[in-house]
């Protein structure tokens, strides 16, 4: 049975946390980052139960150990849905936490990053490192199917995960800013 991948790739500037929002289908008000008191929001009907009021919505958190012995720091919402997997919770967890009464949100630190183990040894941080970190998320988990979400160096990183397991991907949202070829030979003016 063949693996359907559908890979959005975004090509322009704009706001990569928008952009999460937008290619997981939520309403246009979602993309905006929540800094307004708790209180304002349990009266805003136009938004999701969860992001109203902080009492319904249960952050689960803790460490996930890869096999080089690097304990990765997660956070997880929701628990229902589809299962979106987003590495870079130091960046865009709390913009995600509206979005957990329609799916169950994975997020994680790369190793020597946010609140992950910090790694001395340069040899042990590299793409393909943040490539098995993943995989060892989805183990602990026990997902075997989810959607997966990258933006900037970690588009990069969710498409050759998808390409090393396409078998676990349902689909995947790379945010990755490229500017073309033209534009970068043609002399400025």
């Amino acid at each position: 049975m063949k693996t359907r991948c559908c890979i959005k790739a975004v090509l322009f500037s704009v706001s990569a946390l928008s952009l999460m929002h937008l290619a997981l289908a939520q309403p246009s008000y979602m993309a905006t980052p929540v800094t307004r008191p708790e209180s304002v929001f349990e009266n805003d009907r136009r938004l999701p139960r969860t992001a109203r009021s902080s009492r319904a919505l249960h952050v689960g958190e803790g460490y996930v150990t890869t096999d080089d012995g690097v304990r990765l720091f997660y956070q997880k919402v929701g628990s229902g849905g589809p299962t979106v997997i987003v590495p870079g919770r130091l960046f865009v967890f709390d913009y995600l936490k509206p979005l957990a009464d329609r799916y169950t949100i994975i997020s994680y630190d790369m190793r020597n990053r946010g609140r992950s183990d910090k790694i001395t040894d340069g040899a042990l941080i590299s793409i393909q490192d943040d490539v098995k970190d993943l995989e060892k998320v989805r183990q602990h988990f026990g997902i075997k199917k989810f959607d997966l979400i990258g933006y900037s160096y970690l588009g990069m990183m969710v498409i050759l995960y998808t390409m090393e397991h396409p078998q676990q991907v349902e689909r995947i949202v790379s945010l990755v800013q490229f500017r073309s070829y033209s534009q970068r030979n043609t002399p400025a003016i």
